[in-house]
């Protein structure tokens, strides 16, 4: 009976070699029939209906793998690449972490934990897992390398990304994924044109690459509708077996092409669609988590530290850039950073990062850390400082979400400053809708969402405004894009900078950007998105009824 079983085995198996799925998956199912309790059966049937996306009939299969043995490597592999598969892989990532613990010298297990940490928005840890399947010898290295350069992007390390790309290249010329990748790379630095090659050297090679129209898309404004482009990804969206995931990519595209020659109605059905395929992989906006540590927040920090200048030392002054996403916060530092003594570091999720410390406790833990701790975190951060901006008298900080650690931040240095970028929230928020965020960003999907989002941000900055003591300073971005030198001049004066007028030619700063403002931050300031809200009006929704924060601090 025992040698049936393993004849019956081998031939399913070669026939799923073959690429007879259908045929492979009847002869598991015939032997699970007569042994039901047959666990690398079951974990290869559950392979096969996962590549046929009978996600179901494989959840079934690995449900009672792990009854039966649930910490079997095969069980914990295939549960991992089925939540992959799935679009959950905050849930893929414990199985496979189970997986390499278990195997630590298997390569293909490494790989798919690293990816895994990369969807769930976790690089810095994907970089080492990666660093660990290519130790291990893994079959095709050039995925890793392609991988590991685009964590590197994520992270806004386009220098170090780009000789990933260079090494995928070399074991596997013309390789889309590392084409896309190296695009990427000049795309931040401004190189539109060498950007644009690359990526049409990757849709020669892969034609059906979503993502990448997506970027040529971005790289210009789609005024024509004759342009050759949009006819090409109309033809694309009416294309038979599309992923959800390359409709929703669809149609951000064709959302912004309809934005280009002024169709608003057409460009917010396509943004809207995207959206509604993204809250599907994606998991829901937690308003009560958001709303409580908000709450949390303002109680665990009633007052603020008064500012310290004399404990800069030799190092960088941090200037802080928050506000809401969308809200100018790019152009605020792509301005500073043409200043002769300001380095411009990008966004830099640092203390986001140490804010989900599990040892921290945050908001709370943050008054009892010892001093040593503190002084660890503040030169941790200031040496990431210079490593992103090098060496300057100050140096930005612009991720946008620091609004929630304004106290935690004054604690670690009272040194630093804070800008907060305002904007009317009507533009913003229909900016933030319009975004294909790629990580995190959940209530990003949802114009309730986001309206929820900037009451609890606008509570913690009029919580922080009425505790500040000339530290904060409020940049409205309609003052500055109405007149750019006197609201340069007034945010050079709030850092104790001479003036210099190179301050305003920042669109010719070669300074890499990461974010989605890379392309506006090229161009000089124009007014086209003032009030772009009135445009949309009638699809706003609950954004229509959020104000603008007062002009002056109370």
């Amino acid at each position: 009976m025992q040698s049936d079983f393993a004849e019956a085995m081998a031939e399913a198996v070669a026939r799923q070699k073959a690429g007879d799925l259908e045929g492979a998956a009847r002869l598991y199912r015939d032997l699970l029939a007569v042994a039901p309790d047959l666990v690398p059966a079951l974990c290869l049937l559950a392979n096969l209906e996962r590549r046929l996306e009978n996600w179901p009939a494989a959840a079934e299969r690995l449900e009672r793998a792990r009854q039966l043995a649930p910490q079997a490597p095969a069980v914990l592999l295939e549960s991992g690449l089925l939540a992959l598969a799935r679009g959950r892989p905050a849930e893929a990532v414990p199985l496979l972490q189970a997986l390499v613990a278990a195997q630590p010298a298997y390569a293909e297990g490494w790989f798919n934990l690293a990816y895994a940490l990369e969807r769930s928005n976790q690089p810095e840890p994907a970089l080492e897992a990666y660093q660990q399947a290519l130790q291990h010898g893994l079959g095709q290295p050039w995925e890793a390398h392609n991988r590991i350069g685009s964590c590197l992007v994520v992270l806004g390390r386009e220098q170090a990304a780009d000789p990933y790309f260079d090494q995928a290249l070399s074991a596997s010329p013309d390789y889309p994924p590392a084409l896309f990748g190296k695009g990427m790379v000049r795309m931040a630095y401004g190189d539109f044109d060498g950007a644009r090659q690359l990526f049409e050297s990757a849709l020669q090679k892969d034609p059906d690459r979503i993502e990448v129209y997506q970027q040529l898309v971005e790289l210009r404004k789609y005024e024509d509708p004759e342009d050759p482009l949009l006819a090409k990804l109309q033809a694309l969206l009416g294309k038979e077996g599309l992923s959800d995931y390359a409709l929703e990519k669809l149609h951000f595209s064709l959302g912004k092409m309809a934005n280009d020659r002024s169709d608003y109605d057409t460009a917010f059905e396509h943004y809207a669609k995207a959206k509604a395929l993204k809250k599907l992989r994606q998991p829901p906006f937690d308003r009560n988590t958001f709303r409580d540590l908000a709450d949390r927040i303002c109680a665990s920090f009633p007052e603020l530290p008064a500012r310290d200048a004399n404990m800069v030392g030799d190092g960088p002054i941090p200037v802080f850039i928050v506000g809401m996403p969308r809200s100018g916060t790019t152009l605020i530092e792509q301005i500073l950073s043409c200043h002769s003594e300001v380095g411009g570091a990008g966004e830099l999720a640092f203390m986001e990062s140490v804010s989900r410390r599990p040892d921290l406790h945050y908001p709370e833990g943050v008054a009892e850390q010892s001093s040593d701790w503190r002084q660890a975190v503040r030169e941790s951060y200031l040496q990431t400082l210079e490593d992103s901006a090098g060496k300057a008298r100050f140096i930005t900080d612009k991720f946008p979400a620091n609004f929630k650690h304004v106290g935690m931040i004054a604690t670690l240095f009272p040194e630093a400053l804070f800008i907060h970028s305002r904007r009317d929230p009507r533009d913003s928020g229909l900016s933030i809708f319009f975004q294909d965020f790629g990580m995190g960003n959940l209530y990003a999907n949802d114009l309730d969402d986001i309206a929820f989002y900037f009451r609890g941000y606008e509570q913690l900055m009029h919580h922080w405004e009425r505790l500040d003591q000339g530290r904060i300073y409020n940049a409205d971005y309609e003052k500055l894009v109405a007149d750019q030198e006197k609201a340069t001049r007034q945010l050079l004066e709030f850092l104790g900078l001479d003036w210099e007028p190179a301050c305003l030619r920042f669109h010719e700063n070669p300074r890499k950007v990461s974010t989605m403002s890379r392309w506006q931050v090229r161009q000089p300031v124009y007014q086209a998105s003032r009030e772009r809200w009135r445009k949309f009006e009638k699809h706003l929704g609950p954004l229509a009824g959020l104000a603008p924060m007062a002009e002056q601090i109370v």
